[in-house]
């Protein structure tokens, strides 16, 4: 009935919280990824809407194949499918944005199954920051195929059996959503709180590794210095020993030369 979004998600204990909130009668969150795919033999990506697949709200149902029982299997939009779809491999790009990728621990799926989805009631599939700003088609696939450790939405159910679109029911959806969210914003908060935390341990392991690489270098360079300090005055003090035997070789050699010439003058 109510659809909850965070800016930074929600974790599992969250969902076990709202579920317990007075008004919900059923709690269950999902993922949500907007991806760039290629499904089958076509010819260029198009945007897919991946969301993984429910459990107790807001199921799909099931036109044609089988439900997936693998997390390389999916259930795509039924809209203008048929049997033919039934093992085509839907593939993720490798052109999406990295933190896209890394929110995926499969890239490529097999059709199982095609499907109608209550999140879908008519031709429209939603708007979407990639391509030309429009999804192309909606995915189910299982939970397991998400590497993230949250939740992009919860979906609540509320008490009532409420003909759908009435006046009544929109105005016992409007009283709810009104009464949940001031209860939502502590839990959001401790959400936004538990990110920041997270973030900053990674700052933190961060910069000590830095600083110890900072200081590995530093250490390198001043062994590096030391030795070549230590190399250069070999190198002085050989060159001041070659000198120096130079200089004894030259006098040597004129002292050979004044010997040679007394020895001349006495013969004489």
């Amino acid at each position: 009935d109510l659809r909850l979004l965070s800016s930074y998600g929600w974790n599992k204990a969250d969902v076990e919280r709202i579920a317990q909130m007075e008004g919900v009668v059923d709690a269950e969150g999902s993922v949500t990824l907007d991806v760039y795919g290629r499904l089958g033999e076509a010819e260029k990506d198009l945007v897919y809407r991946l969301h993984s697949l429910p459990v107790t709200i807001s199921k799909p149902l099931l036109q044609g194949g089988r439900m997936p029982q693998a997390d390389n299997e999916c259930l795509i939009d039924g809209a203008h499918q048929d049997d033919t779809v039934l093992g085509a491999q839907l593939t993720v790009s490798a052109d999406n944005e990295e933190d896209t990728l890394e929110s995926l621990n499969v890239k490529t799926y097999t059709v199982v199954g095609y499907v109608s989805s209550p999140l879908y009631m008519d031709m429209t599939r939603g708007n979407t920051t990639l391509g030309n700003g429009s999804v192309s088609s909606y995915v189910y696939v299982p939970e397991e195929a998400f590497s993230v450790d949250y939740y992009t939405e919860i979906n609540i159910t509320i008490p009532g059996d409420w003909k759908v679109y009435s006046e009544s029911y929109t105005a016992a959806m409007d009283a709810m959503a009104e009464k949940i969210e001031p209860l939502l914003l502590p839990v959001a908060q401790e959400r936004l709180d538990g990110v920041k935390q997270e973030a900053m341990a990674l700052y933190a392991d961060g910069l000590k590794e830095y600083e110890d690489g900072l200081r590995e270098f530093q250490d390198a360079k001043a062994e590096a210095l030391a030795e070549l300090a230590d190399a250069l005055k070999e190198l002085e003090d050989g060159q001041k020993q070659l000198d120096e035997g130079w200089e004894a070789y030259r006098k040597g050699e004129q002292e050979l030369a004044d010997a040679g010439k007394l020895l001349r003058e006495n013969a004489d």
